[in-house]
């Protein structure tokens, strides 16, 4: 699977509402036919081409304590966090 961006988006709802296939289209972009599917559904509900959302688990900010303490575990075991939650 590739990855999609507004641009090609933009693209694939262009190409629907030319007339293209939806096989088709998903084999140019290397997304399934379902996911185009998904686009298409969404522009016809909205009628505005969907924007996508960040993709991934959102960042966690750290303070200066959580910081430090792991830099100290670190430097005295020199193990990963899965191996010091097992200890």
């Amino acid at each position: 699977m590739a990855k999609l961006d507004d641009r090609k988006v933009r693209w694939i709802v262009q190409q629907k509402l030319r007339g293209r296939g939806v096989g088709e289209i998903a084999m140019i972009q290397r997304v399934s036919h379902r996911r185009v599917e998904q686009i298409w559904q969404a522009y016809r509900r909205d009628g505005v081409v969907p924007t996508l959302k960040k993709p991934g688990r959102p960042k966690k900010a750290l303070s200066s304590q959580e910081v430090a303490l792991i830099l100290k575990v670190h430097g005295e075991f020199k193990v990963n966090a899965l191996t010091l939650e097992r200890c």
